[in-house]
């Protein structure tokens, strides 16, 4: 069932601009301080510019300008070894179940094999010149990305690349869109959250595993959704100055609300700037960690931790955040418990 959500009075109140305070949290209408902490990373390291990151095994999995390559990093959050699997860049990477590592190049995918800590390419994708260079997800032995100009100038579609239980790779279209996919999202269940622009607003699409429409709904809106993170049956997406919750499930979608309702006033475009954990929410906003503890989904307080760049990503790996900058310096690893 389609719905449709107009949140005209809202966007009115946060649509201004102009304002100094504009990209930090309205700490006057919260009803919690704002309590600022210090924090001291535990280490740091330095790789090529270009950076994405995942979980691979007990390991860091990075794509950088010089390659990709995987990080031990111990319990105590010091870095013991990098070891180097490609020398070729990649646009962004995605693990599989079945220890593949998927890597989305400039106008292709390909789904690589460690053998004797290297990559195999056992598999790419057909080429296409309008491969999304961000959009990149993975679920179970699937990698999904889109192209925006496929066979059909006219529509984008999202592709699907799967090894099947016999170790068949099967490559084809899971949806096709007449408007413009801003992100997707793999829930763990095998259904996929879509978001798209559309003449008549943003629309949210959930799709079950079989890939047949669940629900949806349109809204004007600017949830453009370029960082998605699950949690405890909520989604977190960035939109028009705000971090934004629903609940999502196999049956559908709840009706999005700012998070939290009363600390919202970000102007927030990165990629990669929430981060979810048992213990809340992180959000990266200029060089500034905002902090979000959670008990269940009640907010009990706001932290705001000062790192000493601008942030380009964070990244949750076990009780260790990654926190990497937009200038290509070392990117810094913090403990969870000192931030929130």
């Amino acid at each position: 069932m389609l719905r449709i959500l107009i949140f005209i009075s809202t966007i009115v109140l946060i649509s201004g601009c102009g304002s100094d305070n504009q990209d930090k949290p309205d700490e006057s209408t919260s009803p919690f301080q704002i309590v600022d902490r210090e924090a001291q990373y535990l280490d740091s390291y330095w790789l090529p510019g270009g950076r994405n990151y995942a979980i691979y095994e007990n390991f860091l999995a990075i794509s950088h300008n010089g390659g990709v390559s995987l990080l031990n990093i111990n319990e105590s959050g010091l870095v013991e070894s990098e070891i180097q699997v490609s020398g070729t860049g990649a646009s962004n990477i995605a693990t599989l179940e079945n220890g593949d590592i998927a890597t989305l190049m400039v106008n292709h995918v390909r789904i690589n094999r460690i053998e004797s800590n290297m990559f195999d390419v056992i598999y790419t994708s057909e080429e296409s010149p309008n491969v999304s260079p961000v959009i990149f997800e993975s679920q179970g032995n699937c990698a999904y990305w889109v192209d925006r100009g496929g066979s059909d100038a006219n529509y984008q579609q999202l592709k699907e690349l799967c090894i099947d239980s016999q170790g068949q790779i099967v490559e084809g279209v899971r949806y096709s869109s007449e408007g413009w996919i801003n992100n997707i999202f793999a829930l763990d269940d095998g259904s996929m959250v879509v978001f798209e622009e559309l003449s008549d607003g943003i629309k949210i699409s959930l799709f079950n595993e079989d890939f047949s429409l669940v629900d949806g709904f349109t809204t004007a809106i600017e949830l453009f959704s370029p960082d998605i993170e699950f949690r405890n049956g909520s989604i977190f997406f960035t939109g028009h100055t705000a971090v934004w919750q629903m609940d999502v499930s196999s049956s559908g979608f709840s009706e999005p609300q700012k998070f939290p309702d009363s600390v919202n006033s970000f102007v927030l475009s990165g990629g990669n700037i929430i981060a979810v954990h048992d213990r809340g929410v992180m959000i990266a906003e200029e060089n500034f960690i905002y902090s979000y503890k959670l008990n269940g989904d009640e907010l009990t307080a706001i932290y705001r931790v000062e790192v000493g760049n601008n942030i380009d990503a964070l990244v949750v790996y076990n009780d260790l955040l990654i926190v990497s900058y937009s200038d290509n310096v070392d990117f810094e690893i913090y403990k969870i418990s000192d931030l929130i």
